[in-house]
């Protein structure tokens, strides 16, 4: 059996969408929303219990450099979450 991407929850992004603002983890990573590909969560820390929970909004106006997940290797022996890392230029032409 092949490994299954991860499940989603509904975060209300298209009501921050039509309010200016973009997922960066979206748009970087060429993902829709509701089928993401990195999980987030991983239930009771267990690797094979993958969930996408956790998002960041920015204005749409910000230059995205890099939006990505942490891995399960280095943070889930933190807790049941891994980081959801966003770099952008605000503003200026760097």
């Amino acid at each position: 059996m092949g490994r299954q991407p991860p499940r989603t929850k509904s975060h209300g992004g298209s009501s921050l969408i039509r309010h200016g603002l973009i997922s960066p983890y979206h748009a970087h990573n060429g993902e829709n929303q509701g089928n993401e590909t990195r999980p987030t969560y991983y239930l009771y820390r267990h690797q094979h219990k993958p969930f996408h929970l956790d998002y960041v909004f920015v204005p749409k106006d910000w230059r995205l450099k890099l939006a990505g997940v942490g891995s399960f290797g280095v943070w889930g022996k933190l807790g049941d979450r891994v980081p959801v890392v966003v770099d952008v230029t605000i503003g200026g032409d760097q």
